[in-house]
């Protein structure tokens, strides 16, 4: 009896011991534990373009509270993932947007891949609905990364994003 009881311990502690570690669902997205606004990745915009940028975006948030980011990569991965579900998961990720608010936008770019995204929290997508962010990308982005303007195509967008978002 004590014998069974014994064995039954050990099986219940070898067991605990073995149970696979929980993976983490963002391992394969990069880190942004210095919570910056553009996350230039792929080296699109120099320090005064990034410097502008970040300026636009922190100024408008000081005012209306609604985030924006920017992330440029150089591929994404795992490569299942859309430009759009990859904009998605860094925004959760991220925590981009006011948690009650849900007020938070990512503007995603894969040069090498050549795609592009612009992604909206659920309250966001409100005011930005898909085919507004899509007009955005089509008329104020892509004409200018057609000319590899990034900076000039991402100012655009913003002003647009500004404009519409108010």
């Amino acid at each position: 009896m004590k014998k069974t009881i014994v064995l039954l311990f050990i099986i219940f502690i070898s067991c605990k011991g073995h149970q696979p570690e929980r993976k983490n669902p963002f391992s394969h997205l990069p880190k942004n534990e210095q919570q910056n606004i553009i996350s230039d990745f792929s080296n699109l915009f120099s320090f005064e373009e990034e410097n502008a940028l970040s300026h636009k975006i922190a100024d408008y948030e000081s005012t209306t509270t609604n985030q924006i980011v920017v992330i440029t990569i150089d591929s994404i991965v795992p490569n299942h993932l859309s430009i759009q579900e990859y904009a998605i998961e860094i925004g959760n990720y991220w925590g981009v947007g006011q948690y009650k608010k849900d007020n938070g936008l990512i503007i995603a770019i894969c040069k090498p891949q050549k795609q592009v995204a612009i992604a909206t929290g659920y309250e966001t997508e409100k005011t930005l609905t898909d085919s507004i962010c899509q007009d955005i990308i089509d008329t104020s982005m892509l004409p200018f990364f057609k000319k590899e303007n990034y900076y000039q195509g991402i100012n655009n967008a913003l002003d647009s994003i500004i404009k519409k978002w108010n």
